[in-house]
């Protein structure tokens, strides 16, 4: 088995274990984006351990395409600083911005991009999950306002609900969207395993 392959069981063992909560019946979660749904998924949970993490930086390493052009890694603050410093570790070249809900009045980055981006720069944009594209959508925003190209996005767990896909795929165009592992796969792994 090739490191990555068990990288990636890791991380989805790690989701499945940790950060998936199914609601009791008849109740809904209401997720950050705003929705209700029976099942939420927070990957924070997952990435605080050190097994796991460590995986993820090998697995979301592994998704890059050799040939993509990137020197800042950016996304909303919190869920993606986790997956934006695990790069910098491996890529210490790149530079890491967070992307906040609401400007500070206070400090030196007192805009809503927090750390180090210029015009011109090339972003790879990270996520811990992706719903309805709301904080990434505004990560794109930012971002292309600062006068930066987007050249990808990569998504720790895409719910694959609610349009967040379509939605970013269409802001980010010519840009691809990736995802590491989707709501359903990791509800299959939990069912596999008789996780409850």
């Amino acid at each position: 088995m090739s490191y990555v392959v068990k990288a990636r069981e890791i991380v989805l063992q790690s989701l499945a274990e940790k950060a998936y909560k199914q609601a009791p019946r008849g109740k809904k979660f209401r997720l950050a984006s705003g929705k209700t749904s029976s099942v939420v998924v927070d990957a924070s949970l997952a990435m605080r351990y050190g097994t796991t993490f460590s995986a993820l930086k090998q697995v979301i390493d592994d998704m890059i395409p050799d040939n993509l052009e990137f020197n800042v890694v950016a996304g909303p603050a919190s869920g993606a600083d986790p997956l934006c410093s695990g790069l910098l570790e491996l890529w210490p070249e790149l530079r890491w911005c967070s992307i906040r809900k609401q400007a500070k009045n206070h400090g030196f980055d007192k805009g809503l991009i927090t750390g180090p981006i210029e015009k011109g720069d090339r972003v790879l944009l990270l996520e811990d999950v992706l719903t309805t594209g709301r904080s990434l959508g505004r990560a794109v925003d930012e971002v292309k306002s600062a006068g930066c190209i987007i050249v990808g996005a990569v998504v720790l767990v895409d719910r694959r609900e609610f349009g967040g896909r379509r939605t970013i795929e269409n802001l980010i165009k010519p840009a691809k969207l990736k995802s590491v592992f989707t709501l359903a796969e990791i509800r299959t792994f939990r069912k596999q395993h008789k996780i409850s």
